[in-house]
């Protein structure tokens, strides 16, 4: 029985290189939105968390209140937990506080972490 193969099988098998060139395509679920590229960033310890809003403690002390509604809409944030380290990227809405496009984990060392950009 002879088996069928696609172009991009027969490219791949007869290639001379040793390692070919593979292009690698991420799946994005369409509820998925990705975070917009710039804005502000910061990266810290969640000190607590009630309902959409959240408090995180920077690397300098200092403590930010950080509204997830639009990230956990869009769902681009993990479940969250009072004393886990997250890195935040949205937009600064002024006296402290700020906006979240999306929520990630953060490692638990500061020397670790990417510098805030405000």
């Amino acid at each position: 029985m002879a088996r069928r193969m696609s172009a991009a099988a027969v490219l791949f098998l007869s290639t001379s290189h040793p390692f070919p060139a593979v292009a690698e395509a991420v799946f994005v679920p369409p509820h998925v939105t990705v975070a917009p590229i710039g804005g502000a960033r910061v990266t810290g310890q969640v000190m607590g968390l009630t309902g959409s809003e959240l408090q995180l403690r920077l690397r300098s002390g200092r403590s930010v209140s950080v509204n997830i509604r639009t990230a956990e809409a869009h769902g681009n944030m993990p479940m969250i937990y009072k004393g886990e380290f997250l890195q935040i990227q949205g937009s600064m809405a002024g006296h402290g506080s700020m906006m979240a496009a999306s929520v990630i984990r953060a490692k638990s060392a500061p020397a670790a972490w990417s510098p805030d950009i405000p």
